[in-house]
């Protein structure tokens, strides 16, 4: 059942799991076991209440409430008030307390009112029941968490307490008695058993029988079942089953109402004949989680005595073991578990044992020699528990923990040959970390057999070992992902820590807190809790501000700060995406706005990150990190707004560095800004030079320049001093990821394959050397640099993946027809500045980079390049339109496009130019994939101002083919075949298309034809 081992630090969160799992086990769809006494008098109880339970029938929702929400359920028009009502409680009793409130909540105003009376009863239970898992389900020690739950399940409980609230003012006998359910309910949640009991007796006690009676008997029997008295539940139990058979003969209660109560009761039961070790266990673990630890290890007893042969009898033992922990008595949990592991070392459960004894040793007593005695002793008597049938269950999930510290504790003592060849080992038992824990517990291989520590030379303390093995053990923990475990033993560092008085050793004491607030900063960092982890970094930098190791406090810093900038951008482009087909264009422009303003906040949030890049580079200059921190600086200071300030941070740093991950990406930047703000071509062609030749030496070398800075994870390894600096492991290229976004600071961590990254970035430079020549009227030359891009990869672009395929296609086109988007006719209207932009915006369009058009459409229109005549605006406005489209939505396209030609009138005019025309087509197009019929309707009036001009160009006849398409959608085939076949011959390519249409209508209406012909003689036969 365990994936790792419990130990002094994590009990809780093991008992609460196990315990959860057992009672599930246990009671089936009953829910949890929560009650005490009953009508066969009353009883003192042996044993308290579960953590915050409610003792609600009903187990935890089939999804967590309040971050999903529950599937729809189908309410049958036809089915009746009662046998709706029965089926809402069937669900209840199966643990689906979500669709059983679903279907109360469709009859609180049926007819007659006991019915609706009882329906409301039972959307409270639904709601008490909802509230109580929330917090039933937060960790302990979590104590965020555990507010928070409250917080949400507050809401579910007060919905309950207003519901029973309102039935109180009913006098009915059935709502009297509900009344004392809820009381129970309440009493049983505050641990107040006797008293919940009380209440619940009052309603068994009562002289007419109805479902309250089976109700409270259920409930009272699942309090028996907590306080581990098995026969009393099971004889309240039989008093609810009994009930279906005590009807009077003419009660208006029918058989069928009461089902689901005696179903329910019956299923207990069953369970409590059929699984009374389970039931016991799960009693003796809720004990243990109380903190009860007297009792609950006389209840484990009770259960090795009880029931010797069950599974249960071996992992008592264990578990009494943690509860001599928990009595702070860890030399007896030693002995104890001692004394089970030798009746039969490779037994069940006896590995849980090795590992409490290995980690207490290690924890609490320091005995780092014991501990690894220990682990050696359980790597002994692996192989035969893992072949042993009754064994291998609790051994098998366990396999890696027992290996891993055995290398860890080796590693941790300066044993690196011996940690080697064990991590090697633990290796083959992997399986169960994540990728980055796998890759992390091969650095440590590395970095045992290169000799190298896991944390600084000058925290090591001679004095004071035990710091030393708990923050080498933190270390490694984190660095196999294991972050929770990671946490401890920083925190047990700093707790020891702070039992060190001042003294002459005060300068190591203050470095060793700093190694331990950073360390345990990394653990939060890696489980993405941010705000923490950023004041955990902080806190290492003030508590020793001098440590040479803080250029990766620096650099971890820098990047939480990133990456939580980067969690919340995704998340408000994620709210802020919302393009439907039925929103209107105001809703468009609000998402589009949002999703803006989201880059905007992101840009700013990510210049945050600069002081600890920048305080890096002053202070660690031959830094690891000090390449990448100059990259960060000058990019994030480049998007954060500060173009030119950033242009020349990234300019200086590839000239000082030349050769790092970073620099390709830093000069296709600089190559990009040369043309979009200097439009300095040669600067351009500069640039990319340099960036190809640096990509072409990176290949050579044969590493990934895609590794933008060393992995966040594991990267605390440091040389012995003698050797003179820090080492850090590297990761080789070993996978291709496609299709990743260039200019993400953080996916570039994540890229490990140099051939996909170096021809995404040779694919820019042949794009862009390209465009260039294309701009000069270079033709042949830029097809010779287009075709580069095919020749970078070929199959990126027969497949049509990424950014390939579209590029190339597009850029073929435009030496093809001699011009992109903007036509010979539309392009000689611009000044040789405005040319350049409008030219960029086209290119930018053409490969689908949409977002780099629209800004510098916008440019142009705001007058940054010069004044623009009216053809000018009136193409730049297009191009934003046509932009628009493919990002913010066509609504909001077909605003921009009527921009353009003002209204339909103006389409008759004397002075329309082909820009108009392109736009009038484009709007048309717009308004007709919208689909409503006021769009296609406002699309087919677009379309034939546009014929009815009598132009005959290429729009206009598209447009005659757009008013075909809308007839034949309009199921005017003969109109739409009409159109066709009298098309004119003016413009050749679009006769062509208007064949190929026609064809299709006629093939379509041939098959339709002859289907409605063969269900005709279907029909006659």
């Amino acid at each position: 059942m365990f994936k790792g081992i419990p130990n002094a630090g994590r009990l809780r969160r093991f008992s609460q799991a196990l315990a959860a799992a057992l009672i599930l086990v246990a009671m089936g769809g009953i829910g949890q076991v929560f009650a005490q006494d009953g009508p066969f008098g009353k009883q003192k109880s042996t044993a308290s209440s579960t953590e915050n339970s409610s003792g609600d029938s009903g187990k935890t929702p089939e999804k967590k409430p309040g971050n999903n929400k529950p599937a729809k359920v189908d309410l049958d028009p036809k089915e009746s008030p009662d046998a709706r009502l029965a089926k809402a409680w069937k669900a209840f009793f199966d643990g689906k307390a979500s669709e059983a409130l679903q279907f109360a909540e469709s009859l609180v105003k049926a007819q007659p009112t006991t019915l609706a009376l009882e329906a409301k009863h039972l959307c409270a239970r639904c709601n008490w029941a909802l509230g109580q898992a929330i917090i039933d389900s937060a960790v302990e020690d979590d104590a965020k968490a555990v507010a928070a739950s409250r917080q949400q399940a507050g809401k579910y409980l007060a919905e309950a307490r207003k519901i029973w609230k309102e039935l109180a003012s009913s006098t009915a006998a059935a709502n009297v008695k509900r009344q004392s359910i809820a009381a129970a309910l309440e009493l049983a949640a505050k641990d107040k058993l006797d008293e919940a009991c009380d209440e619940l007796n009052k309603v068994l006690s009562a002289e007419i029988a109805d479902t309250c009676t089976c109700e409270a008997g259920i409930l009272y029997a699942e309090i028996r079942v907590r306080q581990g008295q098995i026969k009393d539940a099971l004889r309240a139990c039989k008093y609810a089953t009994d009930f279906g058979g005590r009807l009077p003969a003419g009660n208006e209660i029918t058989l069928a109402a009461v089902r689901p109560f005696l179903d329910a009761a019956a299923a207990l039961e069953r369970k409590l004949k059929t699984e009374p070790a389970a039931l016991a266990f799960a009693t003796a673990e809720r004990l243990r989680m109380q903190k009860k630890f007297t009792q609950a290890i006389s209840a484990y007893e009770n259960i090795c005595k009880d029931f010797p042969e069950t599974d249960f009898a071996p992992r008592s033992r264990f578990s009494a073991g943690l509860c001599h922990l928990g009595l702070e008595k860890p030399a007896d949990a030693i002995a104890y578990w001692k004394a089970f592991i030798k009746e039969e070392p490779s037994g069940p459960w006896r590995g849980q044992s090795y590992i409490g004894i290995t980690d207490t040793n290690l924890e609490q007593i320091f005995e780092p020699a014991e501990a690894m005695a220990t682990a050696d002793e359980a790597g002994k008597s692996l192989d035969s528990a893992l072949a042993d049938k009754k064994s291998s269950p609790s051994w098998s999930p366990i396999r890696f923990d027992i290996l891993f510290r055995s290398g860890m504790l080796a590693y941790a003592q300066d044993k690196f040959d011996d940690a080697s060849e064990r991590l090697a080992t633990a290796q083959k038992a992997a399986d169960v970390l994540d990728d980055e824990g796998k890759a992390g517990l091969g650095r440590l291989i590395e970095g045992a057999k290169n000799k190298s520590w896991v944390i600084p030379p000058s925290v090591r303390n001679v004095a004071e070992p035990r710091i030393d093995l708990l923050l080498a053990v933190g270390s490694m923990y984190n660095i196999v992902h294991k972050t929770r475990d990671g946490e401890r033993y920083f925190d047990l560092a700093l707790a020891e820590l702070a039992k060190t008085s001042a003294s002459k050793s005060s300068m190591i004491i203050a470095e060793q807190k700093s190694c331990a607030y950073r360390g345990k900063a990394v653990s939060q960092h890696l489980r993405r809790e941010w705000e923490p982890a950023i004041k955990g970094y902080n806190t290492a930098l003030e508590t020793f501000p001098k440590a040479t190791w803080h250029d990766y406090t620096l650099h971890m810093a820098g990047l939480t700060v990133l990456q939580q900038a980067q969690e919340k951008f995704y998340k408000a482009v994620q709210a802020a995406t919302h393009r439907k087909i039925t929103q209107n264009a105001e809703e468009q422009k609000k998402d589009a706005a949002a999703r803006d303003e989201a880059l905007k906040t992101h840009n700013k949030e990510r210049l945050a990150s600069l002081p600890y890049y920048e305080r890096l580079i002053k202070d660690f200059p031959k830094s690891e990190y000090a390449d990448s921190a100059h990259y960060c600086v000058g990019i994030f200071t480049y998007e954060g707004g500060n173009r030119e300030q950033g242009y020349k941070l990234l300019d200086a740093f590839v000239t000082a560095c030349p050769e790092t991950p970073c620099t390709g990406e830093a000069l296709l930047v600089l190559s990009r800004h040369d043309l979009e703000y200097l439009a300095d071509r040669d600067k351009a062609n500069t640039h990319l030079d340099k960036l190809n030749t640096w990509a072409e030496a990176t290949r050579a070398k044969g590493i990934s320049p895609a590794k933008f800075a060393p992995d966040p994870v594991g990267m605390m390894s440091y040389k012995k001093p003698e050797k003179d600096g820090t080492g850090v492991w590297k990761t080789s290229a070993d996978s291709e990821q496609d299709n990743r976004p260039l200019y993400d600071f953080l996916t570039l961590q994540d890229c490990h394959a140099a051939d996909w990254y170096l021809n995404e970035l040779q694919s820019h430079v042949a794009m862009f050397k390209g465009f260039i020549l294309y701009y000069d009227g270079k033709l042949e030359d830029a097809r010779n640099e287009f075709n580069r891009l095919a020749e970078i990869d070929p199959e990126k672009v027969a497949r049509g993946a990424a950014f390939y395929a579209g590029a190339y296609h597009s850029l073929m086109l435009a030496c093809d027809q001699k011009y992109m988007l903007a036509t010979p006719e539309e392009m000689q209207n611009f000044k040789d500045r405005q040319r350049l932009a409008i030219m960029l915006g086209d290119l930018y369009y053409g490969i689908g980079q949409n977002n780099r058009s629209i800004a510098i459409t916008h440019r142009l229109l705001d007058g940054e390049f010069g004044r623009l005549s009216e053809p000018c605006r009136q193409y730049a406005q297009f191009l934003l339109g046509m932009n628009v489209a493919m990002t913010d939505g066509r609504r909001v396209a077909l605003e921009e496009m009527f921009k353009v030609f003002k209204d339909l009138k103006s389409l008759s005019g004397k002075n329309v130019t082909y820009t108009m025309d392109r736009a009038a087509y484009c709007a048309g197009h717009a308004a007709f994939l919208c689909y409503d019929k006021k769009s296609v309707e406002l699309a087919g009036q677009i379309w034939k101002a546009l014929v009815d001009s009598g132009r005959k160009n290429e729009q206009t006849m598209r447009a005659l083919i757009g008013l075909a398409a809308i007839a034949n959608k309009c199921g005017r085939e003969d109109e739409a075949i009409g159109i066709l076949e009298n098309f004119p011959d003016d413009v050749p390519k679009m006769k062509e298309c208007a064949a190929a249409f026609l064809d299709s209508i006629k093939s379509s209406k041939q098959w339709a034809e002859e289907q409605d012909a063969q269900q005709n003689k279907a029909k006659d036969k």
